[in-house]
């Protein structure tokens, strides 16, 4: 499907997306209206225990907004406490009243039932003028109008406790990775370095033992000792080069890249735009092996015949780029190598969006903030 065709079916889905999000705030403009009405007639007996009804009915809708915006916008919006069932009328009505959680939910029924209609309302109806008119910008009202309600919903402080929840399960994941590449660290060391060393003692012992009765015998087995010890010493190198590339400690993160784009069997385009002081360890480091992770899929499992990088700081972040004319069709979940990409760079606070349609080309954007060192 060429890029008009993706862009309608874009188009599509947001028409019916917008569709909805517009007979929602049909639904809240009914009940705002219920409300004032319920409201104008609690100077007689039946408007209080109607404004309480009227009220559950506001509680049920801004809960189904909060699973939206858990299930779509991956933001947890925690429901307000309960208020009592037990008592007067008059007395759960003051409780209601009361309750903060109640005065946002009507804040918000406000929003969806004025501002809400007028921009779903447009929002489809730009959709539509797109779908004619498909050259032009996608909307963006949509989201707007989304991070809104998420605003109006969300409880003082809920934003720093989803944080800090967030930042602590990044912590564990990163802890739990780094554990398991000091268990990869030790077992190359087991099965190369070390049995190689072991190997290397018993040709010298065994040269040792033969000098006298056989000093030909004992000459070769010192040769092949002196064979060994320099595949020993290109695997140490290789395992160095795997936990921290003396390349990047000693040139930095940009000719780290040119340098890695080097060891590829396809052409690698890099271009960086970095400044002259270097970024912190920790990052270029995480940087760097995210790049050589998006490379190392791009040649082994796209089929790309060129890849092109780029690595640049804009307003104290750090951009990379990387696009592939391979087969697409990149899926995050169905390997464990971007989803560990992305814990990367969520330990500095960063994030990987990806771009990967059928038929290609792949492209993956890195971000993460950074000061210079």
């Amino acid at each position: 499907m060429d890029a008009r065709g993706h862009r309608v079916d874009l188009l599509l889905t947001l028409v019916r997306d917008s569709s909805r999000l517009f007979m929602r705030a049909l639904e809240a403009l009914v009940l705002l209206a219920a409300v004032l009405g319920a409201a104008a007639l609690t100077p007689v007996w039946v408007g209080v225990p109607l404004l309480l009804a009227v009220a559950d009915v506001v509680r049920v809708r801004a809960d189904s907004e909060r699973a939206r915006a858990r299930e779509h916008l991956r933001v947890h919006l925690p429901p307000p406490s309960s208020t009592p069932s037990a008592g007067s009328v008059h007395t759960r009505l003051a409780a209601r009243v009361a309750d903060p959680g109640a005065r946002r939910e009507l804040l918000w029924l406000t929003y969806q039932a004025t501002v809400g209609v007028l921009v779903t309302a447009l929002s489809v109806l730009e959709c539509v003028t797109h779908l004619v008119l498909w050259w032009l910008p996608g909307p963006y009202a949509l989201t707007l109008h989304s991070r809104c309600s998420v605003r109006l919903l969300r409880p003082p402080g809920a934003g720093l406790e989803e944080r800090v929840s967030e930042l602590t399960r990044w912590r564990a994941l990163t802890v739990d990775s780094q554990a398991a590449e000091l268990r990869r660290i030790e077992r190359d060391l087991h099965d190369g370095a070390q049995a190689r060393l072991i190997a290397l003692s018993l040709h010298l012992g065994m040269a040792d033992a033969m000098f006298d009765t056989a000093p030909d015998e004992a000459r070769r087995l010192v040769f092949e000792a002196r064979d060994m010890s320099g595949d020993i010493l290109t695997g140490l190198r290789d395992l160095v080069r795997g936990i921290y590339p003396p390349v990047l400690s000693e040139r930095g993160l940009g000719d780290a890249v040119r340098a890695l784009a080097l060891s590829m069997p396809v052409p690698v385009d890099v271009e960086v735009d970095l400044p002259p002081r270097r970024l912190s360890a920790a990052l270029e480091s995480a940087a760097y092996f995210a790049v050589s992770e998006t490379l190392t899929n791009a040649v082994k499992h796209a089929d790309a015949t060129l890849v092109q990088v780029s690595l640049r700081i804009d307003a104290q972040v750090l951009r990379i780029r990387v696009v592939d004319d391979g087969i697409g069709g990149v899926d995050p979940r169905a390997g464990t190598g971007l989803v560990g990409l992305r814990h990367r760079l969520q330990a500095f606070d960063g994030a990987l969006s990806i771009h990967s349609p059928v038929g290609g080309p792949t492209e993956i954007l890195m971000e993460a903030p950074c000061e210079s060192s």
